[in-house]
């Protein structure tokens, strides 16, 4: 599955920079030139864009700082669901935040870049908390009925 996403995203980047390429090398004047290649580069990144494979998941019922913090970027994001993600930070919040991290798995806790953000992420993952109790008893609700 992952050979066939990368294959079929290498054909679209080398059409995407072929037809650029074309379009940058005709002899038509340049202000057409340049119109033709704007033009073609914002529906190319208008149809790249809003197609829902680039998108990570997303949930409502979790504040945005929870889901900013918890979601990695993409195409990570893809692997698990919000639950998923909320959860596991959740697990990861209780041996890398606080003043103690000789618990904290992350290779590198002791940078100064890690500790520079450690903050930032457990404040993200602790607004999680008050949600996730109550979200996951309605979901399961739901998911049963």
């Amino acid at each position: 599955m992952a050979k066939q996403t990368l294959s079929i995203l290498i054909v679209a980047f080398v059409l995407t920079a072929t037809s650029l390429l074309y379009l940058t090398s005709t002899t038509v004047s340049s202000s057409r030139t340049l119109k033709l290649y704007t033009s073609a580069r914002t529906n190319l990144y208008t149809a790249w864009t809003s197609c829902p494979f680039f998108e990570c998941p997303s949930d409502e019922s979790y504040p945005a700082s929870c889901t900013d913090s918890v979601i990695p970027p993409w195409p990570i994001c893809k692997f698990h669901s919000v639950e998923d993600w909320v959860a596991s930070a959740q697990d990861s919040a209780t041996r890398c935040c606080g003043d103690d991290l000789t618990d904290c798995k992350c290779p590198k806790k002791d940078d100064e870049k890690f500790l520079n953000k450690i903050g930032e992420w457990c404040q993200g993952v602790d607004s999680c908390s008050g949600i996730s109790a109550a979200s996951a008893a309605s979901r399961k609700e739901i998911l049963i009925e």
